[in-house]
């Protein structure tokens, strides 16, 4: 039987049950297990369950201040915020969670995501050439928090789409070069995760931006 704080579903029961159990968890678990099921509920992309995960998202954001590991979870659930605006296209909300997330980041730095590649992303993938500037900073200062592939591919495929803007193609060339490296990759470099974060087809639209 799965976690009762993972459902992909929300009928009247399972919100019923889902509240009746956290309000028993430990207050402490509370903002972690309303963050998972806000996941969970986006990860299906079904409209309706989208705006349930931001209502759920919010729950950490609002009524758990005073959790002793709420620190911890802000990041994740701004980021999070972030990837369901994007789904619901609604692009500027997404991109000003993407920002809370990065300046909780930088106050809290034990808590760490994939904000700063989701923000250069949907700036790239949205046009806001205002904001290439930014983006392009930020890509730099994360280098280090590119693991994986995947991170590793996205982060240089969009250095190349903002150094062409600029007109740096030998730049842009450059960064095209070592994203195909990691591209082609068939393993994450990984003892125990070898094929975790590899580059998959879905991840490869980003290179239609530098045409």
């Amino acid at each position: 039987m799965s976690d009762w704080y993972r459902c992909s579903t929300w009928t009247q029961e399972d919100e019923i049950e889902f509240f009746k159990r956290l309000k028993r968890a430990q207050k402490h678990n509370r903002p972690q297990y309303l963050r998972i099921q806000a996941n969970c509920l986006y990860e299906t992309k079904n409209r309706e369950l989208l705006h349930v995960a931001e209502s759920l998202a919010y729950k950490v954001l609002t009524d758990c201040l005073d959790s002793e590991f709420i620190n911890i979870e802000i990041a994740p659930t701004h980021q999070l915020l972030g990837k369901i605006y994007e789904e619901l296209r609604k692009n500027d909300q997404a991109i000003l969670h993407y920002q809370k997330a990065l300046v909780q980041e930088s106050v809290y730095p034990n808590s760490r995501t994939d904000a700063y590649l989701d923000y250069a992303e949907v700036i790239v993938k949205t046009q806001r050439t205002e904001l290439f500037s930014e983006a392009e900073k930020i890509l730099h200062e994360h280098v280090e928090h590119a693991h994986f592939p995947v991170q590793k591919y996205k982060r240089c495929i969009i250095l190349a789409i903002i150094n062409k803007h600029k007109g740096d193609d030998a730049e842009a060339q450059k960064f095209v070069a070592f994203a195909k490296q990691n591209s082609d990759a068939d393993t994450s470099g990984f003892r125990y995760h070898k094929t975790l974060g590899l580059v998959k087809e879905a991840d490869r639209w980003l290179e239609k931006l530098l045409k």
